[in-house]
């Protein structure tokens, strides 16, 4: 269970551990493509930097100056652990979540118009993989796991896509109970009561996910709560209602109405209609 805050990590340490290990020894899934003997010659071949990265805030401009790195710089593949990619512009932040599997880009000082910071949260500490060159090398002799990179780097670019339609839900009540369903599919399992989801994630950060203002997620998950459509358990985790298919929204306020989340079966017309039904205005971050 990862016990998810920005609000209290420690600063950066001044080094980050790093040890060499083989990239299919920490990740069999990236060589599935292979054949067995191709499977044992790139798991002897590919070794790659391993960063563990402590429990705090890092700064990407400084892991990335110092990462030992041979060439170019591609990214951090995280191999366990939750790391919390923030950005900040002007006065607001946003959050996306990442875990095992996702890579991590690294900027050495890109341009942009923006003025935007980013910073990596480690709450729990993680372990990441140090892609360069020597894998770069690795996907020209074995272009199946370049395949298999490349297909991670779309999935975790359709849940990008996602969590931004998420942001764009005009309720508050809509939008959290969208994300509660969005993490359970990396870090949610069923249980007796419904799906719980394994992270112990603040009113704060949660509206950092979602995009609106720390009291206006305590108003939606009250509302959510009394519906008995999400709640929150003593540990911290949080605990959506179980149902059948994919979860479908419906109409709800804030100042009342149908409950936030009904779930139907995954292609039926209820579920179809209940996306793109008119809404009456209600409550926005």
């Amino acid at each position: 269970m990862s016990h998810f805050t920005l609000d209290a990590l420690p600063p950066q340490p001044a080094v980050a551990p790093m040890r060499s290990a083989r990239l299919l020894d920490l990740d069999p899934d990236l060589g599935s493509d292979l054949g067995a003997e191709q499977f044992q010659q790139a798991r002897a071949a590919v070794v790659v930097p391993l960063l563990e990265l402590r429990p705090a805030d890092w700064d990407l401009e400084a892991l990335a100056a110092d990462a030992v790195v041979r060439g170019t710089l591609l990214g951090l593949f995280i191999i366990d652990g939750l790391v919390a990619r923030e950005l900040l512009l002007l006065d607001q932040r946003s959050t996306q979540l990442h875990g095992p599997g996702e890579i991590i880009a690294l900027s050495r000082g890109e341009r942009t118009s923006l003025p935007v910071t980013t910073r990596l949260a480690v709450p729990d500490g993680a372990r990441v993989a140090i892609l360069d060159d020597r894998v770069l090398a690795a996907t020209q002799r074995w272009p199946r796991l370049g395949a298999r990179l490349f297909q991670q780097a779309i999935l975790q670019f359709e849940r990008a896509a996602a969590h931004q339609a998420i942001s764009q839900l005009p309720r508050v009540e809509d939008r959290l109970v969208a994300m509660f369903w969005h993490l359970a599919d990396r870090w949610g399992r069923v249980c007796p009561d419904g799906v719980l989801i394994d992270l112990t994630l603040t009113h704060a950060a949660l509206g950092r996910l979602v995009g609106a203002r720390r009291p206006t997620v305590s108003l939606g998950l009250q509302l959510l709560d009394e519906r008995g459509t999400v709640s929150r358990r003593p540990d911290g985790r949080w605990l959506i209602a179980s149902g059948l298919g994919e979860p479908a929204l419906t109409a709800p306020t804030v100042e009342g109405g149908a409950g936030a989340l009904e779930r139907s079966v995954p292609g039926s017309k209820a579920t179809s209609d209940a996306w793109h039904e008119p809404r009456a205005e209600t409550s926005r971050a």
